[in-house]
């Protein structure tokens, strides 16, 4: 009898079918409770999520030459940098150094990027570096001005230069003496000689200044710097930098890395809730991001430089995440909504079995093996109230 006992209280599948069936109504209440309750904690989560961004490609190749810069046949020089080169480029872009430059103007200065923190200070500091600034601009351009004036005087030095060597050996065939030989030399070498000497001081002097400018500048630059980089907001911006954009050397979607050709740089953008900071980092990486590889870029044997060119033209910002709430809130309703069927489903078949009653006298004989003699009925009170109504009219 205890043996049979033990067999009755296991339970098979179909009766766990059964018990959840009998609960069918409480399994679906649970399921929709759960569904909504997921779906909602989804749009609550991603109701005001919304990324910004784009995409952009840069090709990278060595130079071999000053006047071989944007030429088409660069493109043939493909792969020429190793795995190690990219890896080491990737990872200083990505660095907080580089990130901090996306966020100056031209100057140098981070006037866009500013909160109410040390603003009347740092505003200050930024009127102040105004002059050394102007000063640099201007020296800049006196010793470009003077270098060009250099190389003009050069030109026309090297013109006379060869006149003269034609005309000496007139000179010397014609038996000309030396008085006549240095005579003809002053009147054909001499104005452009004293005019490529002239230009070659001014040059060095320009160059001088310019130094001195650039160096007052920059000085004046960092004081700028030091004091924002103090601030709160700084290190805010410097994060949201760092983690909105991505760099990488190679296409994720190619399984072997090793066997990639190395020759671009795939930069991906995405800011969170703030489209004109988008827009800010992918203008300033257009600009920064060629010329900070072009001086960073560890450069193969054999050549000279670094070219980088940007290849996808394109490229705007836009949301990346259209849909995203509704899905989400999909995929929280349907994991929530699981989530809860199971529970109940659990807590409905341990409530069951937990109820150790006899639910039935087929039920006893079998558990105890022993016939029933009699079986009382259950009368509920609608059938009872049926039964004296029908024995009312009886009587009557």
């Amino acid at each position: 009898m205890e043996e049979n006992i033990r067999t009755q209280e296991e339970i098979s599948l179909a009766e766990i079918f059964k018990i959840l069936w009998r609960k069918v109504k409480v399994l679906i209440f649970a399921l929709v409770i759960g569904a909504i309750f997921g779906g909602s904690l989804g749009v609550l989560t991603t109701f005001n999520e919304k990324y910004y961004g784009t995409t952009v490609e840069f090709y990278v190749n060595p130079k071999k030459d000053e006047n071989q810069i944007n030429n088409e046949s660069q493109y043939g020089v493909y792969g020429a940098y190793g795995r190690h080169v990219m890896d080491n480029m990737t990872k200083l872009l990505g660095s907080e150094s580089f990130a901090e430059q996306l966020l100056l103007d031209d100057d140098g200065l981070p006037t866009k990027f500013l909160s109410d923190e040390n603003r009347a200070e740092i505003d200050a500091k930024i009127a102040e570096a105004g002059t050394p600034l102007a000063i640099k601009k201007s020296a800049v351009k006196t010793a470009d001005d003077a270098r060009t004036a250099m190389a003009e005087a050069q030109v026309v030095y090297n013109q006379k230069a060869k006149e003269w060597e034609t005309e000496l050996q007139i000179l010397v065939a014609g038996g000309a003496t030396v008085v006549e030989i240095e005579t003809a030399r002053e009147q054909c070498l001499g104005e452009a000689k004293r005019n490529l000497e002239t230009a070659q001081d001014a040059k060095e002097l320009a160059e001088l200044a310019e130094t001195k400018a650039i160096e007052d500048a920059n000085t004046a630059v960092e004081a700028v710097r030091a004091l924002w980089r103090e601030t709160e907001l700084y290190e805010e911006l410097i994060v949201t930098v760092t983690e909105s954009i991505n760099y990488r050397y190679y296409d994720e979607e190619e399984t072997d890395v090793d066997d990639l050709a190395r020759s671009f740089i795939y930069v991906n953008v995405s800011v969170l809730n703030d489209e004109e900071l988008a827009n800010d980092l992918f203008d300033q990486l257009l600009i920064m991001l060629p010329r900070y590889v072009e001086k960073n870029m560890a450069i193969p044997s054999g050549y000279i430089g670094t070219n980088c060119q940007r290849i996808t033209r394109l490229n705007e910002v836009e949301q990346t995440n259209s849909g995203y709430m509704l899905k989400t809130a999909i995929k929280y309703a349907l994991l929530f909504g699981a989530v809860a069927l199971v529970i109940a489903s659990v807590v409905v078949i341990i409530i069951d079995r937990s109820n150790t009653r006899l639910r039935n006298y087929e039920a006893t004989m079998e558990k105890f093996n022993v016939p029933v003699l009699g079986v009382i009925p259950t009368i509920t009170e609608g059938e009872n109230s049926e039964e004296s109504k029908s024995d009312t009219e009886v009587q009557k």
